[in-house]
């Protein structure tokens, strides 16, 4: 967003310390409802994509996250979405078995820009006879994307 131009906004920035004010309500509600790393996602979303129709894009987005049973834990600014997993995933398993061995996960995290330092303590490359699925994949790549 910031390159786009656009200031990210924070809930913090609603606070006041002064008791039943609306906006410390609002921005109490933002931060326990998990609602700016949404919003954010959506307008990374809109800014990447420039959608002829904006709303119709937002739809379609909101459904392909509820479809996918995304939690907004999961939710980082990345613009890599479940499709774009799959395609990293399939491009690291070259066999086609449906698994990855510990190297071929780590160079496909390393490929999506997560830092060494975040795959290092779940993938552990000397372990030879570890293999991650679609699925285990995923949750190490959403993990990971969370700290870009």
């Amino acid at each position: 967003l910031d390159e786009a131009g656009v200031e990210s906004v924070h809930s913090s920035v609603l606070l006041t310390k002064v008791e039943g004010d609306k906006r410390q309500i609002a921005a109490e509600y933002f931060k326990k409802k998990k609602i700016m790393p949404l919003l954010q996602k959506l307008t990374a979303l809109v800014l990447h994509h420039k959608p002829e129709n904006p709303k119709k894009f937002l739809i379609d987005e909101l459904t392909k996250m509820k479809e996918s049973k995304v939690n907004v834990e999961d939710i980082s600014s990345s613009l890599l979405g479940d499709d774009d997993l799959e395609v990293v995933f399939q491009t690291a398993d070259v066999a086609g078995s449906g698994k990855i061995g510990s190297s071929q996960c780590k160079q496909a995290l390393l490929s999506m820009g997560i830092p060494i330092g975040e795959i290092k303590p779940v993938v552990d490359e000397n372990d030879k006879k570890a293999t991650y699925a679609l699925d285990d994949f995923k949750k190490l790549a959403i993990q990971g994307l969370k700290t870009i």
